[in-house]
């Protein structure tokens, strides 16, 4: 028993070496042989769980959180997950086998809308009892709409506090906004909808194909895709009111983050604003690449020269990398996550799946609003998962 727990040690040490070097394959390898030398082998078993989950093999997944729970039957935490895996697992199997037949299909349209109205009530009913002047029930409503036009990305977790800062921030005149990155999303139509016109910019015209699409509708005069580099974009000088990147600045590799804040604020006018939403942490990395990621960026990584996600931004990453390159004023700095008693489960965001092929995404809105909070700088130490929203704006000299 003993060799086998420090032969499992050994294989444990070869996946902290391979997962410190970025080799995903090795470690995953080395996990599996750990187990299968010691098939109670606790934190093998975490890892390997959590990797299967994280790339959508559920039953694997479960297998590892059952043995975690028979070494661990007093976890809570483990009891929850193999709780929540199992619930995985049974979406999967249903969508594969049972969701294409037609009785279920018809089904399973009806039971999404009504499921769509209780997220847009529930929504609703949770800005009201936290006395919240938010846009999240407007954006979630737009979004129902949209989604029969074009096959735009289910709206996710995280991006609901973003969207809602951005929201917050925008000239309330409207006006031409410039947004970022914004593939597939329903944003730029949303914000048609708001007064403004919008250049919804991306890498490749293949990544804006919802955009085009939408192009053609009614929203035609408003909504103008365009393929281009974000420093080499043919806009003016001075040209634009505002300026929003959600989710956007984390993937663009090397210094080019500080580069693009730098061309943006050219491209906006006196007075104008420069919005950017990222991912934070207490403290500052980059070993966040498209290896270490799994299946979330496979689509994105398509048309993006295989650039993932590049960096997790810190306070002082901010300021040194945003901020200061930009020559733009800091308005607003804010930090939204999880951090609640439940915050280590991350209830919230773990519990919504953002690609919506296991389960709806529907109640992403309303368990944003009920886990969600503002957090001061010295709560990303502790929280679940993090996220940085930053208003800079044009001095009217400059």
């Amino acid at each position: 028993m003993n060799s086998s727990k420090i032969q499992a040690d050994l294989f444990m040490e070869q996946a902290r070496t391979a997962a410190a070097q970025g080799r995903m394959e090795e470690v995953v390898e080395a996990l599996r042989q750990a187990v299968q030398a010691a098939p109670f082998h606790a934190e093998a078993n975490a890892h390997l769980a959590w990797i299967d989950s994280q790339n959508g093999s559920y039953r694997s997944a479960l297998a590892a959180y059952g043995r975690l729970l028979l070494c661990r039957p007093w976890s809570v935490h483990v009891l929850l997950r193999t709780i929540q895996c199992t619930w995985l697992l049974g979406r999967q199997l249903y969508h594969h086998h049972l969701a294409p037949l037609a009785p279920f299909a018809y089904t399973q349209k009806g039971v999404r809308n009504i499921l769509e109205w209780i997220s847009h009530a529930g929504a609703r009913v949770l800005e009201k009892a936290k006395h919240r002047n938010s846009f999240i029930s407007q954006w979630i409503r737009h979004h129902q709409r949209i989604r029969r036009q074009a096959p735009v990305n289910p709206y996710e977790y995280y991006k609901v506090s973003e969207i809602d800062f951005v929201l917050h921030h925008l000239p309330k005149n409207g006006g031409i906004c410039v947004d970022m990155g914004c593939g597939r999303s329903a944003f730029p139509s949303f914000l048609t909808t708001r007064g403004y016109r919008v250049i919804a910019v991306e890498l490749h015209w293949e990544s804006l194909s919802v955009q085009q699409h939408l192009c053609g509708s009614h929203h035609g005069e408003s909504l103008h895709p365009l393929a281009a580099d974000f420093l080499n974009m043919p806009l003016l000088d001075s040209s634009v009111d505002a300026v929003t990147l959600i989710s956007t600045i984390e993937h663009v590799p090397g210094d080019g983050d500080r580069q693009t804040v730098q061309r943006l604020a050219r491209i906006l006018k006196p007075g104008g604003g420069l919005i950017i939403t990222m991912p934070v942490a207490a403290r500052y990395r980059e070993e966040w690449t498209a290896g270490t990621i799994g299946h979330v960026y496979a689509e994105a990584l398509t048309h993006s020269g295989g650039q993932g996600f590049m960096r997790v931004y810190d306070p002082t990453g901010i300021q040194e990398r945003l901020i200061r390159p930009s020559g733009l004023t800091l308005v607003r700095l804010a930090y939204f996550g999880e951090r609640t008693q439940w915050g280590w489960l991350g209830l919230g965001r773990n519990f919504v799946d953002h690609r919506g092929g296991v389960h709806p995404s529907v109640f992403a809105a309303p368990l944003n609003l009920l886990f969600t909070r503002e957090l001061q700088e010295w709560e990303l130490i502790d929280a679940r998962w993090s996220i940085a929203c930053v208003y800079l704006r044009k001095n009217s000299l400059s």
